[in-house]
């Protein structure tokens, strides 16, 4: 096991000793992660994250972006549910992007602050986050999220403080 791990392997040597010997998880996960790293540059996400998640985002109205996340083994905890970490970002980035999207200067949206809830464990395949606007200022936004799973069951929330930081002026 030690040998699989060891830092004289080559990357090719590490990818050939996990598809011949590693677990069903472990190809599983590496067939996961090569898809998004080979579709890295070609992809429409906004983030690394939007994109390493494979998030897709619609609007469900005019002030509700919707962003839905596949579940796999990679995003779960030692209990075998969703980790709170990931739950906190995914919520992030969506009050991010859709602060983004919805205000009214140009520039890029960082996180200040943000509180979150658990609610209960996400499991299931597909977990859905609705980020909504609280207040859409011109430096300070605030918004809030809510992460369900396929049962449409409240998993987690979240309300965060944002800072526009406005693009310099040609």
């Amino acid at each position: 096991m030690t040998e699989k791990h060891s830092p004289q392997l080559t990357e090719q040597e590490m990818l050939e000793n996990i598809m011949a010997d590693g677990s069903p998880e472990a190809k599983e996960l590496t067939k996961h992660y090569l898809k998004l790293l080979y579709d890295w540059d070609t992809s429409e996400a906004r983030s690394g994250v939007e994109h390493l998640m494979h998030t897709s985002t619609y609007w469900e109205d005019e002030e509700t972006l919707c962003a839905q996340v596949p579940v796999h083994s990679g995003l779960h905890n030692t209990h075998g549910i969703v980790h709170g970490g990931v739950l906190t970002t995914i919520m992030d980035n969506s009050m991010g992007v859709l602060l983004s999207e919805l205000s009214p200067v140009p520039g890029d949206i960082l996180t200040i602050d943000i509180h979150v809830q658990f609610i209960s464990a996400g499991t299931g395949r597909q977990l859905t986050c609705k980020a909504s606007p609280v207040t859409v200022g011109r430096r300070i936004s605030y918004a809030e999220a809510a992460v369900y799973d396929e049962e449409n069951r409240l998993i987690a929330k979240a309300d965060g403080t944002f800072y526009l930081k406005q693009a310099s002026r040609s």
